[in-house]
């Protein structure tokens, strides 16, 4: 996963006119077989019961992009280079709500660090891959490293995104934010409030100094996984520590009373086990045990008890470290949706791969998951799968699994430069307008 400012390497992989059809008859073969399994067709279509939608459909807008894209296309911009939330034009909800879609995650609405950015404005030259024009004033900080989970102060308050939601109710789509849970940005306010919610180094400590760093007079532990991944525009926090699992579960209840899903970044990394093989060694040196009950359990029950009908969506993917692989654990620690990486990881290996993958799992695992062809960590479909037409064939096919339908902004459009989540544009290209009536009508299909 990108955090930092290293840009991922994109590799294509084009689908010849067989392959195409032959991914577009596993979509419909995968249709019938859950309309036979579940005796009716309804079994396929997004629908409303009890508050919750059985198969949502699911769009991905890096909100600050939208904003200033709208200020660049003549919408007023009352925020500087932004359009603020509360103006977003009316007919722009019209929009997406002709695709048929059920929730809009808007991605990167809280408040960033001004030292991730001003690290970004630093590299800004390692984009030029992307973006060959790409400026300093294109850094705009990744919307993974929070300083406050307050809205960010460029696009709105709180009460303008009450407004966005009442909105976007009113045109039958539900409102998604992130929630970051294993790390902050460097100049978070709980630096302030709360320093000691964060990992600081042991004495004696034998690791890696790239880990750490020096900031106000502690040496704290920037965020990563288990493995290769590190942050280093974010600091670690840790969770073994009580006062962490406290303040945690008290901002997931705050960010819920304002949203109606939330999506949980890398998410396994703080399970007990995960955190124990990233961290166990500096958790001696502090002296600290591991907690006697999971935080999801607790902090997802928290919210569930108050606010029931919240969708929690698990960003995740399994390292074998857990005696329960991640993404099942994570689901019966109270996730209604973990990403399902391995769909689009067979599509791209090839077509048998997809085919056994997919009778291998069956419906009672697909049904927990959230499918995908492309987001915002992962090349563009149309890049990766060599056009606009393999894209929608990989589409179907994922998406007429059970489960959540997740589709990125620009994916219907057949859009293949990368956005890096630290800017604030792409590198511009033409839309292809016959490719999304394409889309518009599948999810009509669907809705």
């Amino acid at each position: 996963k990108e955090r930092d400012c290293s840009p991922k390497q994109m590799q294509t992989h084009p689908m010849n006119s067989s392959s195409l059809r032959w991914l577009l008859f596993l979509g419909l073969s995968t249709a019938l077989r859950a309309i036979r399994e579940h005796g009716s067709s309804q079994a396929l279509l997004a629908k409303v019961e009890d508050g919750n939608i059985e198969q949502p459909v699911v769009y991905l807008i890096n909100t600050r992009v939208w904003l200033y894209s709208l200020a660049q296309s003549g919408v007023p911009a009352q925020c500087g280079m932004y359009v603020c939330l509360k103006d977003i034009p009316e007919s722009e909800w019209q929009r997406l709500a002709n695709d048929h879609l059920d929730i809009v995650w808007l991605m990167g609405i809280w408040q960033v660090g001004q030292l991730g950015i001003q690290e970004n404005k630093d590299n800004i030259d390692l984009w030029k891959g992307d973006v060959p024009d790409v400026t300093k004033d294109d850094a705009i900080g990744s919307p993974y490293s929070i300083s406050d989970y307050t809205i960010n102060s460029d696009i709105g308050s709180l009460e303008d995104l009450v407004q966005v939601r009442a909105t976007m109710k009113r045109f039958g789509m539900r409102l998604m934010v992130d929630f970051v849970p294993n790390h902050s940005a460097k100049d978070a306010k709980w630096l302030q409030t709360h320093p000691e919610i964060y990992l600081r180094r042991p004495e004696g400590d034998k690791s890696t100094n790239e880990w750490w760093e020096h900031i106000n007079g502690m040496e704290l532990a920037h965020g990563r996984s288990p493995f290769d991944d590190l942050w280093k525009d974010t600091l670690q926090l840790n969770y073994w520590s009580p006062k962490t699992i406290t303040l945690m579960t008290d901002l997931l209840v705050e960010v819920a009373q304002h949203v109606d899903a939330i999506r949980c970044d890398m998410a396994m990394l703080i399970l007990n086990d995960v955190w124990q093989r990233s961290w166990g060694g500096q958790m001696q040196g502090l002296g600290l045990s591991r907690p006697s009950e999971e935080f999801w359990g607790r902090a997802i029950g928290e919210v569930k008890r108050r606010l029931p009908e919240t969708i929690f969506v698990a960003e995740a993917y399994d390292y074998g470290i857990t005696e329960t692989p991640e993404k099942q654990l994570l689901v019966q620690l109270g996730f209604d949706y973990v990403y399902d990486k391995d769909v689009l990881d067979n599509l791209e290996r090839g077509l048998d791969d997809t085919r056994g993958y997919i009778q291998w799992r069956g419906g009672d695992y697909l049904h927990h998951t959230a499918h995908f062809v492309e987001n915002h960590d992962e090349p563009r479909v149309a890049m990766a799968l060599g056009g606009g037409q393999q894209g929608f064939a990989a589409a179907v096919a994922a998406t007429t699994l059970p489960g959540m339908r997740l589709f990125n902004d620009g994916q219907f459009d057949g859009l293949k430069n990368r956005l890096p989540v630290q800017l604030r544009r792409a590198a511009p290209e033409t839309r292809d307008l016959q490719l999304h009536e394409q889309y518009t009508k599948y999810l009509s299909i669907l809705a």
